[in-house]
């Protein structure tokens, strides 16, 4: 007798068996489907391997820095650029093969690796494709695209640093003239102040000027002393000694003396005999009046007219052109030494004013020499950056010739049959029996 548990199935299965028929069936159809679908396209992997690639000479510090700066933007999204796909997708379509960039870009997969450093040790590409003649032909073209596209972006950087360094040159060599030009400048000005300094002609000078002024003072004091003494003989000063030597030496003062003294001789020896009022005392005085006018007025020519104020009246210009010989001498004398004093004197103000100058200069040399250092450091530096840019852009262009690509091939691509595991159909089938017993019991159960 059967069990409770069995009955109750029964009683389902029988209930619900267009159910579990229909899942059973449906499961069976599905996997009979699946295993009559024919089997899939063969595919195809081209494979290849690209390296660092360096030039065999390197003379150029320029070429070998782009070499390595190429090395460095060696990446998936360089090497699968837009313009690379766009020049293979066109040289395929002159071999008859339509292909979209977006399709090789889809079916290519590129893995670099690198060491310890960041440096590149290979890059390995890989494309896939259900046509081997296909791929063979893109992932070739590609090779020779990845390869060219590193020697392009290389030659462009260097041409990009030419350029760079054509446009800087003319103001950095502008700002070195300048600075040549302003020590230069400053040379010619500055220049013999600070050589003097350096080889001791400016304190040279200076004591020069201190001694000569010491000298100038002894010359001083014995020409003071020997104007005391003759002003103490003569009785007169230098100025007077000067207006009485000149008036004793002008002989029309001399002749106009003459007369004056001749006419106040006659008046005096007259005087007695004739009356004031007679014709002959009257002529005499006329004649003693305009003998007194010439006198002056000739004093006036000989000596000037500024000299005349000491002298209002012909009496003290007869007194002062009465000098004999002896103290006339003395007179031209006080007046050779006051002549003398004079110009000791003004010499010795532009010998202080000159040594104050060569002072002021002197204490100004360590501000010079320290200038002149700041200008020369300029032009050094300045001097230094041309020629370091002169030295690049000189390099710079001789790299040009050794421009190679960032990459060379390593492996050439190689196609080959990617395997595919066959499907059975009977087990496809039996599977799905199986599965459909199992669903359409359990649902049985559920239900």
């Amino acid at each position: 007798m059967a069990s409770p548990t069995v009955k109750r199935y029964l009683l389902a299965l029988d209930r619900y068996k267009w159910a579990a028929l229909t899942s059973f069936l449906g499961i069976l159809g599905v996997s009979t489907v699946i295993a009559l679908q024919p089997p899939p396209q063969p595919q195809y992997r081209s494979q290849g391997v690209l390296v660092q690639n360096f030039p065999l000479v390197a003379f150029t510090a320029t070429g070998t820095e782009v070499q390595q700066r190429g090395q460095g933007i060696i990446s998936e999204e360089f090497l699968l650029s837009d313009v690379l796909l766009q020049q293979v997708t066109q040289e395929l379509e002159r071999q008859g093969i339509l292909v979209e960039p977006q399709t090789i870009r889809n079916r290519t997969e590129i893995t670099v690796e690198s060491d310890d450093q960041g440096e590149i040790r290979r890059v390995l590409v890989t494309l896939t494709w259900p046509e081997r003649e296909v791929a063979q032909a893109v992932l070739g073209l590609m090779f020779e695209g990845m390869v060219e596209l590193s020697r392009v972006t290389n030659r462009a950087r260097l041409v990009a640093i030419i350029d760079a360094l054509n446009e800087r040159l003319p103001a950095i060599e502008g700002e070195l003239r300048e600075a040549e030009q302003t020590l230069e400048t400053y040379d010619r000005q500055e220049g013999p102040a600070i050589q003097a300094a350096i080889d001791g002609s400016l304190l040279g000078e200076i004591s020069g000027a201190q001694q000569q002024w010491r000298q100038n003072q002894i010359l001083l004091a014995g020409i003071q002393a020997e104007i005391n003494a003759i002003r103490a003989r003569l009785g007169m000063s230098p100025d007077q000694a000067y207006i009485s030597s000149a008036l004793s030496a002008d002989p029309i003062i001399a002749e106009l003396r003459s007369q004056i003294l001749q006419a106040e001789t006659q008046l005096l020896l007259l005087s007695d005999e004739l009356r004031p009022a007679h014709p002959t005392i009257q002529q005499l005085q006329n004649d003693l009046q305009g003998y007194n006018l010439l006198l002056r007025q000739r004093a006036q020519e000989v000596i000037g007219s500024g000299s005349l104020v000491n002298l209002p009246t012909g009496e003290q210009i007869r007194q002062n052109s009465a000098l004999d010989p002896a103290r006339a001498q003395l007179a031209n004398q006080l007046t050779s030494l006051e002549t003398q004093r004079n110009t000791l004197i003004q010499q010795q103000n532009i010998l202080r004013q000159a040594e104050g100058q060569l002072r002021q200069e002197y204490a100004r040399l360590p501000n010079k020499q320290l200038e002149r250092a700041r200008i020369a450091q300029q032009v050094a530096q300045r001097r230094a950056l041309y020629d370091q840019v002169q030295a690049k852009r000189i390099d710079a262009q001789a790299a040009e010739a050794e421009t190679v690509p960032s990459l060379t091939v390593a492996e050439p691509p190689n196609t080959s049959l990617i395997q595919q595991d066959a499907q059975n159909p009977l087990a496809v089938m039996a599977v799905g029996g199986l599965l459909g017993i199992v669903v359409g019991g359990v649902g049985v159960v559920l239900l």
